[in-house]
């Protein structure tokens, strides 16, 4: 497997600008102003599209929710806060500590 970072803003996805296809990972940061937008909108968009990955940071309660894709919806599979860390494996592997993301 080729590693590889792509960086992007959600509506040059949804708008076709990204000729890739479909990221294997989004990593949505919640805000006041688009949390319901994010949860209700963003991951089923990225959901129906196959996105195998999908995780919510919120950096004002210090958490982080993984979801994983089972067939054309998102299941969580990890919620961590503060300082517990999260072994993620899929789609690669990393170590996350919510309260470090600020550091």
């Amino acid at each position: 497997m080729t590693a590889r970072t792509l960086v992007l803003d959600q509506r040059e996805w949804t708008l076709g600008m990204v000729a890739d296809g479909v990221p294997e990972l989004v990593i949505e940061t919640l805000s006041p102003s688009t949390r319901l937008v994010d949860i209700f909108l963003t991951m089923p968009r990225f959901a129906r599209a196959g996105c195998p990955s999908f995780w919510l940071v919120d950096l004002e309660m210090l958490a982080v929710t993984a979801y994983a894709l089972d067939g054309d919806t998102y299941c969580q599979i990890a919620h961590v806060t503060g300082e517990q860390p999260w072994a993620a494996v899929l789609p690669f592997a990393v170590t996350i500590v919510p309260a470090r993301l600020l550091d």
